[in-house]
Order: C-alpha cells, then structure tokens, then sequence
C-alpha cells in the first residue's frame, strides 16, 4: 500500500515535471523565434543607419566644401581679377578713343590750314 501511495507520487511528480520541461520548451523556442526578429529588426536599423550616417556625412562634406572660406575667397578673387581685366578694357577703349578724336582733330585742323 505504502509502495503504491509512493508510486502514484512518483508518477504525479514525473507527470510535473514532464509538463513543466514541456512548458519551458515552449517558452525557450517562443524567446528564440522572439530573439531572432528582434536581432532581424536590429540588423534592420542598423544598416538603415550606416546608410543615413553615410548620406549625412556626404552632404556635410559637401555643404563643408560649397562654404570654406578658401573656396569664397577664390570665387571672389576670381570676380575682383574679371572686374580688374573689364576696368582695364574699358579703359583702354576709352583711351583709344580720345587718342583717335585727338588725331581726327589734328588732322581735320591740318586740313583747313
């Protein structure tokens, strides 16, 4: 009697602890499946981010270059050197000018002498 008491325990027990190592199987492969999407998501995120990172550091490198001082400091030297070279033209066309209403002049007062 006392051996079946102890059996039908025994059994219980083991019935338990099937059930619960049953249980905690689930749940481990119910984390695991859990794990691998979240690491998916992660991997997801990440590569969305080098990606955003790397564009980001493009357009910084070029807003970097479209606004240092040197590259200003050349367009503008370009732009005074052309402002320099049409003064100078406009100068020498208005000299030429004078010098050939000069001439004309002298050569009409020879004329009429």
């Amino acid at each position: 009697m006392e051996l079946k008491r102890k059996n039908a325990e025994l059994e219980q027990i083991h019935e338990r602890h099937g059930n619960t190592v049953l249980q905690i199987q689930e749940e481990h492969s119910n984390t695991l499946r859990e794990l691998g999407e979240r690491v998916a998501e992660f991997e997801s995120y990440k590569k969305r981010t080098a990606e955003e990172i790397s564009s980001l550091t493009l357009e910084n490198a070029s807003l970097r270059e479209a606004a240092s001082p040197k590259k200003i400091g050349q367009e503008n030297l370009q732009l005074l050197q052309e402002a320099e070279y049409t003064k100078n033209k406009v100068e020498e066309e208005c000299a030429r000018k004078i010098i050939n209403e000069d001439v004309t002049s002298s050569l009409e007062e020879e004329v009429e002498t």
